[in-house]
């Protein structure tokens, strides 16, 4: 594993293992598991982060075991699908560059929210408030389960929903079609 050394905290005067924590600890300021080379995070479900968690450029398809609250959470550059087992609250979210379909598991309200370079085709399972929303260079089709919060700077650039949504019903048209002729075979 590399990055060893990240694995360790002092806290208190006292060491400790991210992959090790007591059940409810509250980590006071940061972990960083990031460039880890993780398939997967440790158990941290019951732990709050009052600082930054960041778990970005691992092999990681699945936040469960992510601390269930932190104030910052960065994931970026996996190869998340979704957001499920994510943390419940969180101040920033950053999510960009992953495979994310769906923004399910993503917290309810967030000051900023980026989920750019993903291949999203709608913003349904994403937070419901946030001042910054970053959706940009997506497949999207349309901004369905886009907040509703006023006064938000909202980014969906490169994002050509014409193509896409054209993209999309040929693919649905696609396998219709192949059903169709799979159940005439039988």
């Amino acid at each position: 594993m590399r990055n060893e050394q990240k694995r360790y905290f002092i806290q208190d005067g006292k060491k400790y293992d991210v992959f090790n924590l007591p059940k409810n600890f509250v980590v006071k300021g940061n972990i960083d598991i990031s460039d880890m080379d993780l398939t997967e995070l440790p158990d941290l479900s019951t732990v709050v982060v009052k600082g930054i968690f960041d778990c970005s450029r691992n092999f990681l398809t699945s936040l469960k075991g992510a601390p269930k609250e932190v104030d910052v959470f960065a994931c970026n550059f996996n190869k998340l699908t979704s957001l499920e087992y994510g943390p419940k609250k969180a101040r920033i979210y950053n999510c960009f560059c992953n495979s994310l379909k769906t923004l399910k598991g993503a917290p309810e309200a967030v000051v900023e929210f980026v989920c750019s370079y993903n291949q999203l085709k709608d913003l349904e399972g994403g937070p419901k408030e946030a001042k910054i929303y970053d959706c940009s260079k997506n497949n999207l089709i349309s901004l369905y389960g886009a907040p509703k919060t006023q006064n938000i700077a909202f980014y969906s650039s490169g994002n050509d929903f014409v193509k896409n949504a054209l993209a999309y019903r040929f693919e649905q048209l696609k396998q219709f079609l192949s059903r169709k002729t799979i159940q005439k075979e039988k």
